[in-house]
């Protein structure tokens, strides 16, 4: 298993958050934690916990970069 911090800027998120939140209830069993605020009027941040085996982390970073207005890092938490 791999465990993953994901932060997310989503930006127009009013226009993009719903592609967004498809793809996060895709992977809902795996995301162990999640917090968002608002970044500025129409921009939001999301920062995810994820812990997965490393093919759904591989398809869940690949499916988070087919949603329009998202720019991300990501960084693998310890063991």
């Amino acid at each position: 298993m791999q465990k993953m911090i994901i932060a997310i800027r989503l930006i127009n998120r009013k226009e993009n958050s719903p592609n967004f939140q498809e793809v996060i209830s895709k992977y809902g069993d795996a995301i162990k934690f999640r917090v968002g605020i608002s970044d500025e009027p129409n921009h939001g941040l999301i920062i995810l916990h994820v812990e997965a085996k490393k093919p759904d982390m591989e398809k869940l970073i690949s499916d988070l970069n087919e949603v329009e207005g998202i720019s991300m890092n990501t960084m693998e938490t310890p063991r």
